[in-house]
């Protein structure tokens, strides 16, 4: 047995830069009801773009999954604080409308991690925060309607065939970029 190890085919992705990144929420999918954790939840997804730019010059898109949960022991509930700087109200947390983070800035922390299945590395949301004051302003490029693959192939495996969804309408842009956060 040789040391030898060969690279098995081309990967089809650029990797991402690791560590503080300048990036806006391009959109968020409703996916339905799916099995976690052995138990059936309310999943979204968070699609964000970033500032750095793919070898073709379209921003490099990251995304992160989570429970619709507000309680404040749930992820994305942890996730918008520390995003937003703020808790939430009392009269937030009885409705929180997510169009409001529709072209909202932030500051994604990334890193690797490797999947369990595959040994595979992948590129993660660690961690997010206000963006910097000093961040140059964002426009989201990606297109309202665009729904990543993966995302897609989520929205079809949900356990509640059709559960309902709608994508929201993107606010605009410039009135978007001056809202004052928190969001």
């Amino acid at each position: 047995m040789t040391g030898l190890i060969v690279r098995r085919g081309e990967d089809d992705f650029e990797d991402l830069p690791l560590g503080n990144r300048d990036a806006i929420l391009a959109n968020y999918f409703d996916i339905g009801i799916h099995e976690y954790e052995g138990r059936q939840a309310h999943r979204v997804v968070l699609l964000f773009e970033l500032a750095d730019r793919r070898s073709d010059g379209k921003r490099f898109l990251l995304s992160k999954e989570f429970t619709a949960c507000l309680n404040r022991q749930a992820f994305l509930y942890l996730f918008l604080v520390d995003w937003r700087g703020v808790d939430f109200t009392p009269a937030e947390l009885k409705g929180f409308e997510m169009n409001r983070l529709l072209g909202k800035p932030a500051t994604l922390r990334l890193g690797h991690q490797v999947n369990e299945k595959t040994s595979r590395a992948y590129t993660e949301i660690d961690a997010i925060f206000r963006a910097l004051r000093s961040a140059e302003p964002m426009k989201v490029e990606t297109p309202p309607e665009y729904i990543p693959p993966w995302v897609q192939r989520r929205i079809d495996a949900q356990i509640i065939p059709g559960y309902p969804r709608t994508l929201p309408d993107m606010p605009d842009q410039e009135e978007a970029l001056s809202d004052a956060i928190p969001f």
